[in-house]
């Protein structure tokens, strides 16, 4: 099974992590941070959980319009799960286990190339939400302009290749010109990537992207504002939802699964910046971390157990 290729990668992260965390509890002292904890009311702790699920919501939506654009409909249940199913394997590296998605849909005729450019397009789209989300904070200090000027440049420039036919114009000349069928084989899956990958970032379907992106980020980030206000920390709404983008942006140029330290780390150091108390720099960002992206894995688990359960009861 695909997932269990991952497992290894997935409990040595889970120890890296439970290990992070709990160091930081214990630094700051483990009876002023249950304290603390225990100060957050159920009502915060279900406001975070829907924000979350409300972010996968909108990203499932997107996602379907997508698989829908390119010809093929799968029932909704069914594909809500194969969604889900991605996140238990979003703490690999790059993310690349969520193409666990691919296995699934290519039972109802989707090829690899069409579903692995979906999730091509929905990470780009992603990268340039969630950077125009940080550019809320950014702009405001000269010495991070120059940061986000380039990124945008380089995303647009990005989508604005794809959209064109110089890069398919290069690689079917090497298919014709290049002798070795190993390289020619990966050139024939990589113009096929791009030639559905182009189909998705067309306006109307870009535009309906983009925005649904910009909901579920700014709606996963409102999740961090909240849970500051929780711990008695008031900070202005698009501050800690820059913080938050800032953050993952730093999670995902460090290479590391999960974005795991590196996030956390980035997310302290703005909220000491902005006067934050040493018990709100250490436990927000594992807080919001645990209903965020472990509550995803969690989901993802849990979406894989159900689909694992379906397909051996079909079989049977």
């Amino acid at each position: 099974m695909f997932i269990q290729k991952h497992i290894r990668s997935i409990i040595i992260v889970i120890i890296i992590t439970v290990s992070l965390y709990l160091s930081s509890v214990i630094y700051l002292g483990w009876d002023d941070s249950i304290k603390l904890i225990k100060n957050i009311s159920a009502t915060a702790w279900l406001s975070l959980i829907a924000c979350s699920f409300s972010s996968y919501l909108l990203r499932f939506f997107r996602w379907n319009i997508y698989i829908k654009s390119l010809g093929f409909t799968i029932p909704s249940k069914l594909h809500f799960l194969y969604y889900l199913s991605g996140f238990a394997l979003t703490v690999t590296p790059a993310k690349v286990g969520e193409t666990i998605r691919s296995l699934y849909l290519y039972n109802h005729g989707v090829s690899y190339p069409k579903s692995i450019s979906t999730f091509f397009v929905e990470r780009l789209l992603d990268l340039t939400v969630v950077t125009m989300l940080a550019s809320l904070l950014l702009m405001q200090h000269t010495n991070h302009k120059i940061f986000i000027l380039l990124l945008a440049i380089f995303i647009l420039t990005l989508i604005v290749l794809l959209k064109t036919t110089y890069i398919q114009k290069i690689l079917q000349y090497g298919i014709s010109n290049i002798k070795l069928h190993k390289i020619v084989k990966l050139l024939r899956n990589l113009s096929s990537l791009l030639s559905n990958a182009s189909i998705l970032l067309k306006l109307p379907s870009l535009s309906i992207g983009l925005l649904l992106g910009m909901l579920a980020w700014s709606i996963q980030a409102a999740a961090f504002y909240i849970l500051l206000n929780e711990l008695g920390f008031n900070i202005q709404l698009h501050i800690a939802i820059s913080i938050y983008s800032i953050a993952l942006l730093s999670g995902a140029i460090s290479f590391i699964p999960g974005g795991i330290g590196s996030t956390e780390i980035v997310m302290g150091v703005f909220l000491y910046s902005f006067g934050a108390p040493k018990e709100v720099v250490i436990l927000a960002p594992i807080i919001i971390r645990m209903t965020s992206l472990w509550f995803a894995v969690l989901i993802g688990l849990v979406a894989t157990i159900s689909l694992t359960k379906k397909i051996s009861i079909t079989k049977n």
